[in-house]
């Protein structure tokens, strides 16, 4: 009995743990990541960038500029600077994504919008840090402009037919075998389109 009471009181300990470990591994449900220096995401998006100074929640206005209903939202992400080294910016963060969701309210509502949190981890001093970018990213691509459905319809095809190499990919484009079935053709395209988002990004560390 006294075994299985000491069973019941580790494992809740470990539950406790790994509960704290996991907070800590997001803030306000948005996933964080490890980059040396913040990479773009996407290439061929536009983008918006909203700055605001190291350790500061003091954004710029670029964004008023912008009419969020003209464009279409893909992504975003939160960059800061891990530094000083020992010293947590989640509370600092979580008062940057208050300031966006007040600002930017359709950034949160809209649930397909992908999101991260990126930590710079290069800066070894408060000048280096202060030389970072610090603030938001927001992928976007502007509605009507461009038809989009036709390039999807062409990348679709590329892959098809063996001709569509991945950004960065030295391995030589294979056409697709007549049995793969539309599903290789959404995991290429998936895999291209959110690789940002993915635990394998090229440059990011998860936590």
């Amino acid at each position: 009995m006294q075994l299985q009471k000491h069973k019941i009181l580790f494992f809740s300990l470990l539950l406790l743990i790994s509960n704290i470990v996991a907070q800590s591994n997001q803030i306000m449900g948005i996933a964080k990541y490890k980059q040396p220096i913040y990479t773009n995401a996407f290439t061929d998006l536009k983008q918006l960038h909203i700055s605001t100074p190291y350790a500061l929640v003091n954004f710029d206005s670029s964004f008023v500029n912008l009419d969020f209903k003209s464009i279409e939202v893909l992504a975003y992400d939160l960059v800061y600077t891990q530094h000083p080294k020992n010293i947590s910016h989640d509370k600092l963060n979580e008062r940057r994504l208050f300031w966006l969701q007040k600002n930017i309210p359709s950034l949160f509502t809209n649930t397909n919008i992908k999101k991260r949190i990126i930590e710079q981890t290069a800066a070894q001093t408060k000048e280096e840090a202060a030389q970072l970018f610090h603030g938001f990213i927001v992928y976007y691509r502007e509605i009507g402009k461009v038809n989009y459905a036709a390039k999807e319809i062409e990348k679709i095809k590329a892959i098809l037919n063996g001709t569509f190499k991945k950004p960065g990919s030295t391995k030589s484009p294979k056409p697709v075998k007549p049995n793969a079935g539309m599903s290789y053709v959404y995991t290429c395209y998936t895999q291209d389109m959110f690789n940002w988002y993915k635990k394998s990004y090229s440059d990011a560390v998860v936590y």
